[in-house]
């Protein structure tokens, strides 16, 4: 799960500067939100080294990655629009934020999934 947090964290990170780079006349800092949602991803999987730490920072990763979710979730119903034609710098905004979204939520239900098999293996042994 290590690797997956890591992994996590380094897309989320490289959002920023991409979607920052992307923008053109329309720049804006919050182009890196993702970043920081990353940032801590990166440092959660850094910090399972041990059995005991890889529990804390798991837990701490996944209320991250919740947060994540429930912060983009406005970008949700927006994704129609990014069909539409017109101007891609002006929808750059909502396409970052639902790729937060889907990479926070992906990253959210493979660590519940992750949690309920070490309560399974633990119980069976």
């Amino acid at each position: 799960m290590r690797t997956t947090t890591i992994a996590t964290g380094a897309l989320l990170f490289l959002l920023g500067p991409i979607f920052f780079a992307l923008g053109g006349e329309h720049k804006s800092f919050t182009a890196f939100i993702p970043s920081i949602f990353g940032i801590a991803l990166i440092v959660c999987g850094a910090m399972a080294t041990t059995v005991k730490a890889t529990k804390m920072a798991m837990h701490i990763a996944v209320v991250v990655a919740f947060l994540g979710v429930l912060g983009s979730m406005r970008f949700v119903s927006k994704w129609p629009s990014l069909l539409s034609g017109g101007d891609i710098s002006t929808k750059l905004g909502p396409l970052s934020g639902l790729l937060l979204f889907l990479l926070c939520g992906f990253f959210v239900v493979r660590s519940v999934l992750w949690f309920l098999g070490n309560r399974a293996a633990r119980s069976a042994a």
